[in-house]
């Protein structure tokens, strides 16, 4: 499993020109699924991800998590983070995993996420998207096996 974390003020899910999804100040988290990737992966990005300190106290440390704060996660599958590029003008998508299993997978993940008492939201699977978000710091990390 592959990530991008961008920690965000704002942030909506756009499918077929309708708002699908929308949240306040969190965490929007695109997700790449890869052919190795298994259960246990999930639980183990799922603790990581609730307990980053990546929101500011009041002497501006990074020192609260979306756990301490209350905040939203929104996951947005991608599978295109699994793109390799190493030879010729096109990404080859043939390191992500298969859309049935990803989906499960996927699903899983987000129920991994609720299960630690936060406030999830998903995407759109396997649907075009379009993702407004208003990036906050910005503070953007890359989480897995990049």
């Amino acid at each position: 499993m592959k990530g991008i974390l961008v920690r965000v003020n704002r942030a909506e899910v756009i499918v077929e020109d309708k708002i699908t999804v929308s949240m306040g100040k969190g965490i929007v988290f695109f997700v790449g699924i890869g052919k190795s990737d298994t259960q246990s992966v999930l639980a183990d990005m799922a603790d990581r991800i609730v307990n980053l300190r990546i929101f500011e106290d009041t002497t501006e440390k990074l020192n609260y998590s979306i756990k301490d704060t209350g905040y939203e996660i929104l996951c947005v599958p991608n599978f295109t983070l699994y793109a390799n590029m190493t030879k010729g003008r096109r990404p080859s998508f043939d390191d992500s995993m298969p859309k049935a299993s990803a989906k499960d997978l996927f699903n899983r993940f987000i129920e991994e996420l609720k299960s630690r008492s936060v406030e999830v939201k998903a995407g759109a699977f396997g649907k075009h998207m379009n993702v407004r978000l208003e990036a906050d710091g910005p503070v953007n990390l890359i989480l897995g096996g990049i």
